[in-house]
């Protein structure tokens, strides 16, 4: 299991837009975790599984005792994308250890695979989840 340590910075992002960054808003996933709503920002458990690619499976949790995220995946790419992601969007920073040493998300840049960044990037700036709120959880779903 590979893990990666993440401090957040700032609230985390909707959810769905994690699922967006790895796959596309369009990628079958079966989710889990504490989101009060799906446009929750202050969320600290997920759990995903591609549908497409059952293999595909990661987790964040928060770390007993502290304000800490632990992502972790049977995949190594996929850890470091998901952390990449996580403290990239909170101006956070990531670590392979709760203790540090803390680094800048760019850091993981190495460990993604074979996974366009940019590419990702562009999915979440368009994705309709980036303009979600509480008041507008669905912004898909607008006529």
């Amino acid at each position: 299991m590979t893990r990666f340590f993440v401090d957040a910075q700032a609230r985390m992002p909707d959810f769905r837009l994690v699922i967006s960054f790895l796959w596309g808003d369009g990628h079958g996933v079966d989710s889990d975790g504490n989101a009060s709503s799906p446009a929750a920002r202050d969320w600290t458990e997920l759990y995903l599984r591609s549908r497409e690619r059952p293999q595909e499976i990661v987790e964040v949790l928060p770390v007993e005792g502290s304000d800490l995220l632990v992502v972790e995946s049977p995949i190594k790419e996929l850890a470091s994308r998901v952390a990449f992601f996580l403290a990239t969007e909170t101006a956070g920073a990531v670590a392979t250890s709760a203790t540090g040493p803390w680094d800048n998300p760019s850091t993981l840049r190495g460990l993604m695979g074979s996974f366009s960044i940019e590419e990702a990037a562009n999915r979440v700036a368009t994705s309709p989840f980036r303009k979600a709120s509480l008041d507008d959880p669905y912004p898909n779903l607008r006529a």
